[in-house]
């Protein structure tokens, strides 16, 4: 056996501004939209009468992001209000090719989230994290080459 990843799930609450953020900002493409609900989803996730709204969107190495909204449950109470240093998932990284760019748009929309970008100890990347919609950490990436 040989697993590998399928896509990374997001909850969010506005489905519109994330989709924008990552179709417009982040150029992923959206694969597929769907709304789901039934018997077999309640039994996976464990809640009754669950009506969702997914939006796969995949970027230019297929990887996946999927967002969620769940119209029958609140998410927003349930919000996770950690840092880089919480325990569990704490950030996406994507690679980017002009991070001064990314950084600065993703700032100028969502705020700025008080981090520098740096250069890794090996000189191979320049990094630094950004909040995203919904608070979302995400960690900007560019290779130098």
């Amino acid at each position: 056996m040989n697993p590998s990843l399928r896509h990374v799930g997001i909850v969010v609450d506005d489905m519109e501004n994330c989709v924008n953020f990552w179709r417009d900002i982040m150029k992923f493409k959206v694969l597929k939209e769907l709304d789901e609900k039934g018997k077999n989803l309640d039994k996976m996730i464990g809640l009754l009468n669950i009506d969702i709204h997914t939006t796969k969107l995949i970027d230019k190495n297929n990887n996946i992001i999927e967002l969620i909204k769940f119209n029958s449950h609140n998410s927003v109470a349930q919000a996770w209000h950690g840092n880089q240093f919480s325990l569990g998932l704490t950030h996406i990284a994507v690679t980017v090719e002009n991070i001064n760019y990314f950084f600065e748009y993703i700032k100028s929309v969502y705020g700025d989230f008080g981090t520098t970008i740096c250069k890794s100890d090996d000189g191979n990347v320049k990094m630094a994290y950004v909040k995203g919609p919904e608070g979302l950490l995400i960690e900007l990436v560019e290779e130098l080459k």
